[in-house]
């Protein structure tokens, strides 16, 4: 089921739709490319990237890979760090508190992250 829908369901932050999707078996780790930023992302990086913790929720609760890095390294909670979404941040801290020790491929944490904001 790799035809967008899970991606638009995320984009959209249309909850119902996405359960609906994960529920008919699509893959709640899938990734898309990123044409404008020359670079791919996960389910969670696009929901990260948008502030829909709802979806995070979802995603999480489907078995989502909470440490999946993009091509620059990067994980989902650098993303909600570096846009400024605590709420996101609380609930992957809250998930698995190791995210925070996570490095990106240039050796910086989500810590580095918050200070560059």
């Amino acid at each position: 089921m790799d035809d967008g829908s899970l991606y638009y369901a995320v984009v959209e932050n249309d909850v119902d739709r996405l359960t609906q999707l994960l529920e008919q078996g699509g893959d709640v780790n899938e990734f898309y490319e990123d044409t404008m930023n020359i670079s791919s992302k996960s389910l969670l990086h696009v929901c990260c990237g948008k502030g829909h913790v709802e979806c995070l929720k979802v995603l999480i609760q489907y078995g989502a890979q909470l440490d999946v890095r993009d091509k620059w390294g990067q994980t989902p909670l650098m993303y909600s760090v570096s846009i400024q979404f605590p709420e996101l941040v609380r609930v992957l801290l809250d998930t698995d508190a190791q995210l925070a020790e996570c490095q990106d491929r240039y050796g910086k944490a989500s810590l580095h992250c918050a200070v560059e904001a």
